[in-house]
């Protein structure tokens, strides 16, 4: 009888397992969805609607630039992202693992799928990168309404855009109603979406994310280390390459590119601090210790230390909690 209490009790065990394998899973898919779905409405505005339709004055030399391919095309910087997001992530979940949560690690759930166990960093990996691509998605649609909306004139505009008035544009001028004669229709729409840059916003935001994510997990525990503010400042600088690139190609306006950059930062600093739960889950340890006047203190203690926060009075060890 006790063997088939056992056995049903595993079957249990494992069914719930099973159960809570697939709703990780489930729910991850389901929210990227709703992500994506949001971030993908917002072509909406550039695809369906069309550009603002923009005039300019006829002296505008901000306007009379040539055109240039792109230095950093969006397919080459969405892989570089991609690639730099999923093994800064991965690696620093593995620290995580192995060094701050070790102590803890028995006490997490087991997750299988059929006969695969799921390992531990997998929820915690799988979390971040839904954040992430919420921030991506935010920035995106940002960026698209900013364009519609503003509708302003890229530095390459006349080059591209060839409006059918302006050989007879006389300076001060202003043309309101043109059309555009360049044989390349796309290039002509994107003419008049300048404010503000997609490519720098995109950069930043992600930048910023990968630091403020480093940081607060494994950048505190390692503050006397060399390595992460050079890693941090190469990232900055990769960044600040794309926002250069995007003026000298002639694409945006230092302005674009500055608010760009601006909007980036924002969004991922804004993001972290709203789910600043997930992201500083294993510096929040401390020490509460009670005097003999009843006063109660807490200080901070490291996790590599002691493994999980302790109640101390006097230095007799009262209670463990985490």
């Amino acid at each position: 009888m006790q063997i088939l209490k056992t056995i049903y009790s595993s079957l249990v065990n494992n069914m719930n397992n099973m159960k809570s394998a697939y709703f990780l899973f489930s729910s991850f898919f389901i929210r990227l969805i709703i992500i994506y779905a949001f971030g993908a409405s917002s072509y909406l505005f550039t695809k369906i609607l069309g550009p603002s339709l923009t005039g300019f004055f006829c002296d505008d030399n901000s306007i009379k630039l040539p055109y240039h391919d792109s230095t950093i095309r969006i397919g080459v910087l969405v892989t570089i992202i991609y690639i730099l997001l999923f093994l800064t992530i991965w690696i620093v979940e593995l620290i995580c693992h192995n060094v701050y949560y070790s102590k803890t690690s028995s006490q997490e759930p087991i997750l299988k799928l059929g006969n695969v166990i799921i390992h531990p960093i997998v929820p915690r990996a799988l979390e971040i990168f839904v954040i992430s691509q919420l921030g991506c998605m935010i920035t995106i649609f940002l960026f698209n309404l900013s364009k519609y909306a503003g509708g302003r004139l890229r530095p390459n505009f006349v080059a591209t855009c060839q409006p059918d008035r302006w050989e007879n544009c006389k300076p001060g001028d202003f043309i309101q109603d043109y059309e555009c004669l360049g044989k390349n229709k796309h290039n002509a729409d994107e003419s008049r979406f300048s404010f503000y840059s997609g490519h720098t916003a995109e950069s930043f935001y992600y930048v910023v994310f990968l630091i403020l994510y480093i940081h607060a997990k494994i950048g505190r525990k390692f503050c006397f280390s060399i390595l992460l503010p050079i890693l941090y400042v190469l990232l900055i600088s990769g960044a600040f390459y794309v926002g250069c690139s995007r003026i000298w190609d002639h694409k945006h306006h230092p302005s674009d590119v500055f608010f760009g950059g601006f909007m980036g930062i924002a969004t991922a600093v804004i993001l972290v601090y709203y789910y600043r739960g997930v992201f500083f889950d294993i510096n929040d340890d401390f020490i509460v210790r009670q005097d003999s006047e009843g006063s109660i203190t807490k200080a901070p203690i490291t996790v590599e230390k002691t493994g999980e926060p302790v109640i101390v009075i006097g230095d007799k060890l009262l209670q463990v909690k985490k």
